[in-house]
């Protein structure tokens, strides 16, 4: 429970008292008015972590109140405000921080946690726990103080900023309370400095002494030295005094100046006293510039050492060892050491994502390149042979470049690293990718008259294209057949496509084929799909212009004619024998009847749907049969 306890507002303590876990608010705490009740009411606060401020008042009203500090665990509780109540003050764990006053009447009792703060309070006893004046700095006021045991923690920030414990009373330290002392690391106390840890009033003087720690003895904190004094101040305070340190000389080498980027570098500061013969100890600080690299510590012959290899490129880069003092011996800075670092070696190798390729296959190169430091930045560019094929910058030690403009050949490839601040430039062993011609395909063979009359000019094109992977226009020239044989060439243009016309295709159908020749990126290919030209003839009689027959005697005679469609229909003007038919066949066939001898002239037309028809004049002699003339 964390009661708020709002400014005007009292809360009333009964037996056997009260525990919260802290207290917050500006109203009042105080004991129930109960006359038959003559025993004091205690207040426990048991928080375990935070803190809490209470700025109200804790009276006794007309019974006794008293207060103990118990916390599960590192709970602060601040009391800022005047407090009034007489019963006794015990911190047994966690933090009592009083910022406002207890009653001079509360006495309090250190066993276990820790009080501290800027306010006022009565008389401390302590057998354990802490006493930490101020809130970490500052003075707090006590009556007497009684120590068997603990610790006094003091913490000084500069020559009027620290720990003190004003005490109005007498100082026992006893002989088992230890002192701890701390100096913010940014504050060097200067020589000569002291430090009124107790200021006691009066002339009493301080009995006992912090354990270990006689009159005069030696205390270090951190790199600085003091001295203790239980009679120093007024004559009857607890004081530190700096102890004035010996002088140091720090002197700075290099083990390789200049050095290499990326190669180890070892820096030496070798400290000595200014005076005397002693040796200094601790550490010393190496910077670059203004930049911390690292530090190192002293050896038993006062020599720290540090090794880097993380000094950027430089034409001279300002060295310096400072060395930070210990207790006997004072802080110093060395000359500047001018380290020259000349740019470091490099290393780059390449690699290809696919070996061999085709032409017009896009193919991947990727640049590996390594220093002996941070990684390299830049660019690196790809060669084949000496033609640059492209740049690209560096990503995680790695450039990749792609391109599809490789020649046929065994391209010698090679990755140009162009260097930067650090490293300097370097060429990759060769990678030799090699290149094949790339596959065709003779395809999209057309005609530009199909059907076509017999004598017709016909133009055939092929269309000639790259077979992935490979990529590219061909050229060449492409080959144009029909059947086995050759009817002429064309030259493929810049889309790929080579054209060749002729006349002289017989009639009927021919097959066409085309066959690509290849060139110096492309392989042959072909023949393409054979296309099926039809040329059209009308029709020519091939047959005789006259026969004859013999009435009586059967006869025939078969009228032939060329041409395409071959299939012919036969037809005839004139006069016929009597017996003898002509058929659309174009045959020719009957038995003259008797008394039908002569000639006979008449015309046959040949027809295949195709114009002109053809006609022949034809001349049909028939014999006539001898005839019996005698009785």
């Amino acid at each position: 429970m964390v009661p708020n306890i709002i400014s005007g507002t009292i809360l009333n303590i009964g037996l056997p008292g009260a525990t919260f876990s802290s207290l917050t608010g500006g109203g009042t705490i105080q004991t129930f008015n109960n006359a038959s009740v003559t025993s004091p009411r205690s207040v426990t606060l048991t928080g375990g972590s935070g803190s809490a401020v209470f700025s109200g008042v804790l009276a006794d009203n007309t019974k006794g109140l008293s207060l103990t500090m118990n916390s599960s665990g590192t709970l602060t509780q601040i009391l800022s405000g005047v407090n009034t109540y007489t019963g006794k003050t015990t911190v047994q764990a966690g933090n009592l921080q009083v910022q406002g006053s207890l009653a001079a009447g509360s006495a309090v009792t250190i066993s276990g946690g820790t009080l501290s703060g800027t306010g006022t309070v009565g008389n401390v006893t302590m057998s354990s726990g802490t006493l930490a004046p101020g809130a970490k700095i500052g003075i707090i006021n006590t009556g007497n103080n009684v120590f068997t045991g603990g610790n006094f923690s003091a913490s000084l920030f500069s020559s009027s900023t620290y720990s003190q414990d004003n005490v109005t009373g007498t100082v026992d330290l006893g002989s088992n309370t230890a002192l701890n002392v701390t100096i913010d690391p940014a504050y060097t106390p200067a020589s000569g400095a002291t430090f009124t840890l107790i200021s006691n009033d009066a002339t009493d003087a301080v009995k006992g002494t912090f354990s270990g720690l006689a009159e005069g003895a030696a205390i270090t904190v951190g790199s600085n030295k003091f001295t203790i004094s239980y009679v120093g101040g007024t004559g009857n305070d607890v004081v530190l005094s700096l102890v004035s340190k010996t002088g140091s000389v720090t002197a700075l080498s290099s083990n390789a100046n200049p050095s290499n980027y990326g190669s180890s570098v070892t820096f030496t500061a070798t400290v000595t006293a200014a005076s005397g013969s002693g040796i200094p100890t601790g550490t010393a600080s190496f910077f670059a510039g203004a930049t911390l690299l690292g530090s190192g510590t002293l050896n038993g012959s006062g020599v720290a050492t540090f090794s880097t290899s993380s000094l950027a490129g430089s034409a001279g880069t300002s060295i310096t060892a400072t060395y930070n003092g210990d207790p006997s011996y004072s802080t110093s800075t060395s000359s500047a050491v001018s380290q020259v670092v000349n740019k470091g070696a490099s290393v780059a190798a390449v690699t290809s994502g696919t070996n061999p390729t085709v032409f017009g296959q896009s193919v991947t190169f990727t640049a590996t390149v390594f220093g002996g430091g941070a990684r390299p930045t830049g660019s690196v560019s790809f060669y084949a042979g000496a033609t640059l094929l492209g740049s690209s910058a560096l990503s995680g030690f790695r450039a990749v470049f792609s391109t599809s403009t490789l020649t046929v050949a065994a391209n010698s490839i090679t990755a140009n690293y162009g260097g930067d601040a650090n490293y300097n430039t370097t060429i990759s062993p060769i990678l030799t990718q090699t290149v094949n011609k790339a596959n065709t395909t003779t395809a999209s063979l057309a005609s530009s008259l199909n059907p076509a009359l017999l004598g017709q000019s016909v133009t055939f094109t092929a269309t000639v294209a790259a077979v992935s992977p490979g990529a590219g226009i061909p050229s060449g020239t492409v080959t144009f057949f029909n059947g086995a044989s050759t009817l002429g060439t064309g030259a493929l243009n810049g889309a790929g496509v080579a054209s060749f016309a002729t006349t002289s295709l017989p009639s009927g159908i021919s097959s066409i084929t085309a066959s690509y020749g290849g060139d110096g990126n492309f392989n042959t290919s072909g023949p393409s799909s054979a296309l099926s030209q039809v040329v059209n003839a009308p029709p020519t009689f091939t047959s005789a212009s006259t026969t004859t027959f013999q009435t009586g005697l059967a006869g025939s005679f078969q009228f032939t004619a060329s041409g395409y469609p071959t299939a012919m229909t036969f037809s005839t003007s004139g006069t016929l024998p009597g017996g003898v038919t002509l058929t659309s066949a174009g045959l020719l066939a009957g038995t003259p009847s008797a008394g039908t001898g002569g000639t006979y002239n008449f015309t046959v037309t040949a027809s295949n749907g195709i114009s002109p028809n053809a006609t022949q004049a034809f001349a049909l002699v028939v014999n006539q049969a001898p005839a019996f003339t005698s009785a």
